[in-house]
């Protein structure tokens, strides 16, 4: 929610993500006015310490086949020190999204060290970005090249400082063209194996490019301020859970279908896979692989 009472005003974001190293993948941000995301950066918050590291690492993101839908102040910003590879997502403008950011892949942010507690914990500032390959829907020529209007600076920075041609070293994943993930992303994301009305509503807004509410306060479309601009709670109906003998977590007929015994609690056991515990294979199991390439 935008307008809700935030001790700092309008405060309607997506999120702040970082990492050393971290990998986001496949989500979807949609009716955010900023922060879509915000990258964290790191070495921003000083240790004292005077050995030019800062107090957290800097990150190391990759950012892949996500979708971003109807942010009206910013898309992704900030990033100061990181490295970031932003490959293959797929940015859809929305009623609440002004002309002049339409085609906004990327503000990158600088910072000022000069006002920091002790500004030898600083790099350089600002961020070294790797962008390649995302879709920005209605624009073919940012399509074509992500940095002829895709990626703004804030002052003192240049496409010549934070540029790389070639990716840094992440964590392989299945990767989809921006196009795939768009499709793919709608049809699986979030708690897909029974959406609820709030999910679904939002998944068809992307699709048809509208906002079915605005912020009572903002005016904003799709932006809310509070809950009451969509009606109010919604009323979410409950089933009895499922036979769990041992109380790990795990199904009594899903553990006998996978030769577990369901009188031993080994949620943590490694029985399934030698890289995975047998929960986590369990819960893996119950939606359909979203990074598959088919």
């Amino acid at each position: 929610m935008n307008n809700s009472g935030h001790a700092k005003g309008a405060h309607g974001y997506g999120g702040i993500w970082g990492g050393t190293p971290a990998t986001f993948h496949h989500n979807l941000l949609a009716h955010h006015t900023n922060r879509n995301p915000r990258f964290d950066g790191g070495r921003r918050y000083s240790s004292g310490s005077g050995t030019g590291v800062g107090k957290y690492g800097a990150d190391k993101i990759d950012y892949r086949n996500n979708v971003i839908y109807n942010w009206s102040g910013n898309s992704a910003y900030g990033g100061e020190n990181g490295e970031y590879n932003m490959v293959n997502n797929y940015y859809k403008y929305g009623p609440a999204t002004p002309t002049n950011r339409r085609n906004r892949i990327m503000q990158v942010s600088k910072d000022n060290a000069t006002a920091a507690p002790n500004p030898a914990d600083f790099g350089l500032g600002y961020g070294t970005f790797y962008i390649t390959g995302n879709y920005v829907f209605g624009n073919a020529t940012v399509t074509a090249d992500n940095w002829n209007g895709g990626v703004d600076f804030d002052s003192g920075l240049s496409k010549l400082m934070v540029q790389k041609t070639t990716p840094f070293e992440a964590i392989e994943i299945p990767v989809h063209t921006a196009e795939q993930a768009y499709t793919s992303v709608l049809n699986y994301v979030g708690a897909s194996l029974s959406r609820d009305a709030i999910d679904a509503r939002i998944i068809g807004e992307v699709r048809n490019g509208t906002a079915t509410y605005n912020g009572s306060i903002s005016g904003l479309k799709g932006i809310i301020d509070k809950q009451g601009d969509v009606g109010g709670w919604p009323f979410l109906n409950t089933s009895n859970a499922l036979a769990d003998t041992d109380l790990d977590g795990m199904p009594d007929a899903w553990e006998l279908a996978n030769k577990l015994d369901p009188k031993v609690a080994n949620a943590g056991g490694k029985d399934l896979s030698t890289a995975y515990d047998n929960i986590e294979v369990y819960i893996k199991r119950l939606r359909t692989n979203t990074t598959a390439k088919n």
